[in-house]
């Protein structure tokens, strides 16, 4: 664990910037970086002692930000509207990945959230090996980001981990909850034949992430960040459909190996982090209990 660090989080406010925050504050100085447009999150962070520093990575000098901090974690991503807007995909996910390696270039460590995408769809699952090949403006631009960033820890001398996530989970988010969703109100599901996938529990997305800060390196370490096995997306829709009680699935199958999911394995977190404490099974019933009591609340 972390203790008595000065840590800087960009992209607080974020499902998991805002954890982490949370959890390093209990024995670190911690200064949060975002725009706040949540006034009620940012008041939270405040309360957890986090000194928050409302600013927008996209249009201010990162020299504005006056801190000395010994590590940086970069939580700052901008995914959903990047085929549509892909200035600001590469201005957030790249450019500003260039300046936050240049501007904090002399601290102990950098911890760089990116993307199992950057792989592109291979065809089976992935390891730190495997080619890059990224597909789209916003696998593109996260990979052009790794790219700036081994660039700038050559340069400058700067450790870095960059982690590759892939499809963290809790009762508010992640595959397992949009598959719980359409399951209970009976909609198609799509299914490619073999498709495989990785589901990794948002707490050990957390925990993972923090223990990372002390595996930086030069040139960066690069890490797989999910569960260690993959599994098929037809058995993980039949978890869930019976942790939900359903019986009857409206399968739409498509026999195209070449559309498989992005999934990975991890040999690198395996030998460095150990494995996540969530297991498959207890996260399929963990988040239908809580669908299922989203539902009931509705319904009422």
């Amino acid at each position: 664990m972390i203790k008595n660090k000065k840590i800087i989080i960009f992209g607080v406010s974020g499902r998991l910037g805002f954890d982490l925050a949370r959890k390093l504050v209990k024995h670190n100085k911690v200064f949060g970086v975002a725009r706040f447009r949540d006034k009620q999150k940012h008041e939270q962070l405040k309360q957890m002692g986090v000194q928050t520093i409302p600013f927008d990575v996209t249009s201010e000098a990162l020299q504005k930000i006056q801190v000395d901090c010994d590590y940086v974690i970069n939580e700052v991503a901008f995914m959903h509207g990047a085929e549509e807007d892909p200035q600001q995909a590469y201005q957030t996910n790249a450019y500003f990945v260039a300046r936050l390696m240049e501007t904090f270039s002399s601290v102990k460590g950098i911890v760089h959230a990116s993307t199992g995408n950057v792989y592109g769809l291979p065809g089976n699952p992935v390891t730190e090996e495997t080619p890059e090949a990224p597909v789209g403006v916003y696998a593109l631009s996260r990979f052009v980001g790794e790219q700036f960033i081994k660039y700038y820890s050559s340069k400058n001398r700067t450790p870095v981990s960059i982690l590759r996530y892939f499809y963290g989970n809790d009762e508010r988010y992640g595959v397992i909850y949009k598959l719980a969703k359409l399951i209970l109100a009976g909609k198609e599901i799509p299914v490619h034949f073999g498709s495989m996938i990785n589901c990794i529990a948002h707490e050990d997305l957390v925990d993972f992430t923090i223990a990372s800060l002390q595996h930086c390196q030069i040139p960066p370490l690069i890490m797989n960040i999910t569960s260690p096995e993959p599994v098929e997306v037809k058995e993980l829709v039949i978890r869930i459909a019976k942790a939900l009680g359903v019986e009857h699935l409206n399968f739409k199958e498509n026999h195209q190996r070449n559309q498989m999911t992005l999934a990975a394995y991890t040999p690198i977190q395996n030998k460095l982090l150990g494995r996540p404490k969530v297991g498959l099974e207890a996260m399929v019933h963990r988040i239908a209990r809580a669908v299922l009591k989203e539902n009931q609340q509705k319904s009422n």
